[in-house]
């Protein structure tokens, strides 16, 4: 789930890719680091606490929103959507 290398920490995520072009469809795995936590654009890193980071069931209406996650301070929702940037929302619990 967290990958972490010298650029920082990293949630990994397989996302569909839908094109009109079948070549350019399908799954891929990437690498999201950008959260959005109250209205500003900041690091993972800056969050997430290692040790009680989990996945966690997603009971979230949003069609976007394929899966959430939790640590002991915070609730990280990862969005599908292609146009919204960061894909990664972080709640207060």
């Amino acid at each position: 789930m967290i990958y972490k290398n010298e650029n920082g920490l990293f949630l990994k995520q397989t996302i569909t890719l839908k094109s009109r072009n079948p070549e350019d469809s399908g799954k891929v795995t990437r690498f999201f680091n950008y959260v959005l936590y109250k209205d500003q654009v900041l690091e993972l890193k800056d969050f997430i606490d290692l040790k009680n980071f989990h996945e966690v069931q997603n009971n979230n209406r949003d069609r976007f929103i394929i899966s959430a996650y939790e640590d002991s301070r915070y609730r990280y929702l990862f969005k599908n959507h292609p146009a919204s940037s960061p894909n990664i929302l972080i709640q207060e619990k």
